[in-house]
């Protein structure tokens, strides 16, 4: 990843390194927001979102993730109902269990395939959103880590 930004909540004791432009040259956006019910949500994409799509939605504590999962998922069935809604599985990430399940259709339009991932990191649930078929995704989600006490 050529000249990331490193992104840091220390609230919530987590960062992430997301790269100013994409491989085509395409500007990565990146928006922040701090919501009243205490979760923090970073959104990097690009603007047609296939080169770069990362979600980090970190929650003020822990949640069920089962039960969040197949809310995300009734939601997605209800959006395209043609799409494919995988199963929930166990997953890892940051060598963490996980949970988590994919999706394939139309989002807003246009096919979109996404990555749903809930882990636990110290106090707290974060859930990760990112398209599996971008390499570049991938990259950015492997720098996701824990930062200070208040992760931990």
């Amino acid at each position: 990843m050529d000249d990331p930004r490193t992104w840091r909540d220390p609230e919530h004791g987590i960062a992430i390194d997301v790269p100013a432009s994409a491989p085509s040259g395409a500007p990565v956006e990146v928006t922040e927001v701090h919501h009243d019910d205490g979760t923090h949500r970073l959104h990097a994409q690009t603007g047609d979102r296939s080169e770069v799509y990362v979600e980090v939605l970190s929650f003020p504590g822990r949640i069920d993730h089962r039960a969040a999962l197949e809310d995300q998922r009734a939601s997605l069935a209800a959006r395209d109902p043609g799409g494919v809604v995988g199963p929930l599985r166990s997953d890892r990430l940051l060598d963490r269990p996980a949970t988590g399940f994919e999706f394939d259709g139309v989002l807003d339009g246009q096919p979109r395939q996404r990555r749903f991932v809930l882990v636990d990191l110290g106090p707290r649930t974060v859930r990760v959103v990112s398209d599996p078929s971008s390499v570049l995704n991938e990259k950015i989600v492997a720098t996701l880590r824990v930062t200070t006490a208040a992760g931990s």
